[in-house]
């Protein structure tokens, strides 16, 4: 046995020569988990206050790499009986039977689909929060009270409106197909955290004066719960640990110092991140930190563009001629971004339905 075991294993190693580098490696777990989720972050953070958010990102950061380390292992000793391309379905089915497979199926085509779900809502709040402050800074009084009384179920509209181009780009048929929708939405999204970073770095000393003038951020208690879910949420690459492992060359060598070092990077990157944006901006009171930049926007005077703010020195900070379009510019690519992502996270739903299909006939 331990000779057969010993081959399998060799075998394996050999196959992975052509695979990715343990920095390769480092960089495909990096993206997986930094994702349009990290823009809930700051949201969290301010209803949890700074100290408490970095805690609670680190023990579910902590709990995330251990599920995804058992699986691993898992899938190792499912290995040795010579079977490769192991998914989530098959270690349930080895573990606890065929009926546990049906439970992992299941699980698995929920998360996803209420992962997609968010993601439709999310294109839907930013896409409609931008036409709302654009088309009401330029409409006349007159035109104010019907423009307003329409606009209050632009989410609903414009998630109508998404449904034809998110289906249209999930019906490529595999991931190599995905692959330059995958790219573009990965740049997208640099993009739009360095026009966040931008902000970030505009409203700075006036929000870290106002930070520690306020004593930091009161927490929420009621709401802690709901706040550690968006945390969660933001480790949205857990379901690719599989993969990602068994693509990489001599992974039982090099993947577990690899694995730690990505998932301690992921969890600094996420508290540098949320508690910056909580510092500069103050309570964050939307769930999409674009959404919340572009809702600071609101039209006063004529076409002057100033930020309702509940601190005057932060209202004064705002350059309304160059950071105000900058706000805009980052909720637009994000809303792009997330439109070319969703196929990717649709595309495990459709073809684990495919496999229960294929199963059953």
């Amino acid at each position: 046995d331990n000779e057969v075991s010993k081959e399998v294993e060799e075998e394996y190693e050999e196959v992975n020569l052509k695979g990715t580098t343990p920095l390769q490696t480092f960089f495909a777990i990096f993206k997986g988990n930094v994702g349009p989720g990290c823009l809930s972050l700051p949201w969290a953070f301010s209803i949890l206050g700074i100290p408490l958010g970095c805690a609670i990102t680190a023990v579910i950061t902590y709990l995330v790499s251990y599920n995804a380390w058992t699986l691993v292992r898992l899938k190792r000793t499912y290995l040795k009986d010579g079977k490769r391309g192991v998914t989530y379905s098959d270690v349930g089915e080895r573990a606890y039977g065929t009926k546990f497979r049906i439970v992992v199926d299941l699980s698995v085509i929920l998360l996803q689909m209420a992962v997609c779900t968010i993601f439709i809502s999310n294109m839907a709040e930013n896409t409609s929060t931008m036409i709302r402050h654009t088309f009401l800074s330029s409409a006349s009084t007159s035109a104010y009270t019907s423009a307003w009384q329409f606009l209050q179920h632009e989410r609903v509209i414009m998630t109508i409106l998404l449904l034809p181009a998110c289906t249209l780009l999930s019906s490529l048929p595999n991931l190599k197909a995905l692959a330059p929708s995958i790219a573009l939405a990965s740049v997208l999204m640099f993009a739009s955290f360095l026009l966040i970073g931008y902000i970030i770095y505009h409203d700075w000393s006036h929000g870290y004066q106002n930070y520690q003038n306020s004593n930091g951020i009161p927490i929420q208690w009621s709401k802690v719960p709901l706040a550690t879910c968006a945390i969660m949420y933001a480790l949205e690459g857990d379901q690719l640990i599989l993969p990602i492992e068994a693509a990489m060359m001599h992974p039982r060598k090099h993947f577990t110092k690899t694995f730690v070092w990505s998932m301690a990077g992921i969890c600094l990157l996420f508290c540098v991140f949320a508690s910056c944006c909580v510092v500069a901006f103050g309570f964050v009171d939307d769930g999409s930190i674009t959404a919340f930049l572009v809702g600071r926007i609101h039209n006063n005077e004529g076409d002057n563009v100033v930020l309702v703010v509940d601190d005057d020195s932060l209202d004064d900070a705002w350059d309304s001629s160059s950071t105000s379009r900058i706000a805009f510019l980052a909720n637009a690519v994000v809303s792009v971004s997330l439109l070319f992502t969703y196929p990717l996270q649709l595309f495990p739903v459709l073809g684990l339905v495919g496999q229960i299909v294929a199963r059953k006939q």
